[in-house]
C-alpha cells in the first residue's frame, strides 16, 4: 500500500483531498476501512459497477449525501477519475467533521485493468 493512500485514508482528519490509486483502495475496500461510492448516473452504474459500491451520483451529491453514509473513509470514483475528481472537492469541507474524501485515481477503467 502507498504511504500517501494510507495516511489520507488512515487520517481522517487530513484536511487535503487526494487521489488513491485502485490496488490501494481496493486493498482499503477489502477490509472494511473504506466505502466506495460511485458518482456516475444510474443508468452507468447499472451497466458496470465496483461490487459493494454505493451510487450517490454527482448530478445530485451533497457532503451531507456522503456524511450520512456514516463512513469516515470515503472513496469516490467515476469512469476515468474526472467527475470523481469534482465530486471530492465538493466535499472537502467533510475533512473538518473526521471524513475522509478521495479520488480513485484513473475511475473504475483504472480498477478494472490487469
Amino acid at each position: 500500500m502507498s504511504t500517501t493512500a494510507t495516511t489520507v485514508i488512515a487520517a481522517p482528519l487530513n484536511a487535503r483531498l487526494s487521489d488513491i490509486e485502485p490496488r490501494d483502495a481496493r486493498d482499503l475496500h477489502a477490509s472494511g476501512a473504506c466505502i466506495i461510492v460511485d458518482v456516475r448516473e444510474p443508468d452507468e452504474h447499472a451497466r458496470e459497477r465496483i461490487a459493494g459500491a454505493k451510487s450517490v451520483p454527482l448530478s445530485s451529491l451533497t457532503a451531507a449525501s456522503i456524511a450520512a453514509l456514516g463512513s469516515k473513509s470515503v472513496v469516490v470514483h467515476c469512469k476515468s477519475g474526472r467527475r470523481s475528481a469534482d465530486a471530492a472537492m465538493r466535499c472537502a469541507e467533510l475533512t473538518s467533521r473526521g471524513i475522509s474524501v478521495a479520488n480513485l485515481r484513473g475511475g473504475i477503467d483504472a480498477w478494472k485493468a490487469p
